[in-house]
This record gives C-alpha cells, sequence and structure tokens, in this order.
C-alpha cells in the first residue's frame, strides 16, 4: 500500500513485540514482530508489516496455541537475522509509538539486534502511550499498564496478544482516550474530567468482587461498584487488598482495609 501523508509529516510507527515470559534468571524470547505506519495527522492506517521469528531453540517455548501458533508455524518461520534488515527500515530514524515500549519493547528490539551484532534501529521521537495516557487520561481505565484494560473500558474486543492485532487496537484506544480528553476540555460543564468516586459515595450494597482472569491464565478479582470498575479517589487514602487464610487453613477470605493518612 502506497503510504499518502498529509502535509509534511513523517509516519509515526505503532510497533509491538511478543516474547516468552521466562522464569527468574531467563531471557526473554522474540518470536513476533508487528507494526503499522500511522499518518499524524489522520491517525489512519497507512501500511502493515508483521513476521513470526522462529527461536534459535524451539524446545524452550512454552505452548503458544492460545494465541494460535503452533510449532510447526514458529519452525517454517524466518530466523531474525533473516528479517532484521527489515525491521530496522521500518524504525530507524522514526517516530515510534506503542504500550509500555520504553520500558519493554524497545529493549526487547534491542537485545534481538544485539544478538546478531547488528546496530540496532534508534528513534528520532518516542511516543508511550502508557505514560502519556497514564498523565493526562488518568488511572480511570483501570492498571494502565494493560492494554486490555485500556480496550475493555472502551468495550472494546478483548486483546489477543498478536503484534499487529495489538498495535491497531492500541491506536484505537489512542483514539478513544483523545476524543474523551477533547469533549472533556470543550463541555466541562456537561462531561466530568473524571470517573473516580468517593469513599463517601460508596455503596456496600452495591459493591461486590468477582473472578477474572489475564490471558495467560493468571486469577485476578475486580472490586465492582453498582456494575462498574470500583475507582476511589481521596487524596488521604491508602488502600490494601489482601487473602488470609482462615486458621482451619481450609478456607480464604479477601477484604480491603481503607487508611486515611
Amino acid at each position: 500500500m502506497e503510504m499518502n501523508i498529509d502535509g509534511q509529516h513523517d509516519p509515526i510507527v505503532f510497533f509491538d513485540v511478543e516474547t516468552t515470559y521466562p522464569n527468574p534468571g531467563q531471557d526473554t524470547i522474540l518470536y513476533e514482530f508487528g507494526s503499522i505506519y500511522v499518518c499524524p495527522r489522520r491517525l489512519i492506517e497507512l501500511k502493515s508489516y508483521s513476521t513470526l521469528i522462529r527461536p534459535d531453540d524451539l524446545d524452550t517455548l512454552p505452548d503458544l496455541s492460545y494465541k494460535g501458533i503452533t510449532r510447526k508455524d514458529l519452525a517454517s518461520a524466518p530466523h531474525f537475522s533473516q528479517v532484521a534488515d527489515t525491521i530496522y527500515d521500518i524504525l530507524h530514524d522514526r517516530i515510534w509509538a506503542g504500550h509500555n515500549i520504553e520500558d519493554f519493547d524497545c529493549a526487547r528490539i534491542k537485545e534481538a539486534f544485539d544478538g546478531i551484532n547488528k546496530p540496532a534501529p534508534e528513534y528520532r521521537h518516542l511516543i508511550d502511550s502508557q505514560h502519556l495516557l497514564t498523565d493526562w487520561f488518568g488511572k480511570r481505565a483501570g492498571n494502565m499498564k494493560q492494554l486490555d484494560s485500556l480496550a475493555a473500558y472502551f468495550g472494546s474486543k478483548e486483546q489477543v496478544h498478536r503484534s499487529l492485532d495489538d498495535v491497531r487496537m492500541n491506536l484505537e484506544v489512542v483514539k478513544h482516550c483523545g476524543a474523551v480528553l477533547f469533549l472533556e476540555a470543550m463541555c466541562p460543564e456537561i462531561l466530568p474530567q473524571t470517573s473516580w468516586i468517593s469513599p463517601n459515595e460508596v455503596s456496600i450494597h452495591s459493591t461486590y468482587a468477582i473472578p477474572t482472569s489475564f490471558y495467560d491464565g493468571n486469577p485476578k478479582i475486580r472490586i465492582m461498584h453498582r456494575d462498574i470498575d470500583l475507582k476511589l479517589h481521596c487524596n488521604r487514602l491508602k488502600v490494601r487488598f489482601g487473602i488470609r487464610k482462615f486458621d482451619n487453613g481450609t478456607h480464604f477470605r479477601g477484604g480491603c482495609l481503607f487508611t486515611f493518612m
């Protein structure tokens, strides 16, 4: 697809890498890269690229079937050295964008290039949507580190944790957040700038917990208030949530402790 950009602006490169989650002392294994070029004036996708990446040792990979990836897929995928030049051309001297890329994805890209003794691409500017949206959108959508929390807040489909799907979801989330912030700024008397509530507004009878899980199966609990995620705001409030075992060792009980400083 030919890139058509309004004005003289270079495209923004939204990208994402998928890696294993290693045990302590192990390295991450990069097995997928995906990117899209985005017009900065219209925020539309111009061009995309994605590839699976064959690791050095397939036997070290965990089961990825829940993502629709098989060992056969990875066995026939190119090694990173075979796609490094393409990825370098996509990224080098561009504006990089992505969710949590400053702390995670950028380091994984550098590690991959270091592993084949080639210079890693460098960005001209970096836009990390996690930091950007935490500062400007607040934590109203829950855990801002998790892109799926933001997607769920806007009623989007569940994050599938595949590179190209995730970068497209990232772009849509940025658009949604930008639209909300614009409306709140333009219509402050109609739209409140936060969905947080004070502790005095919490109804105990309307508060409950539901079990959920991360995409990798780790358990998680959501605290709900009137069918939406409970979000409290108080400058002097500290909240601790924990699970305690009964004396007989057979039952568990969870609870919240609210402390005003």
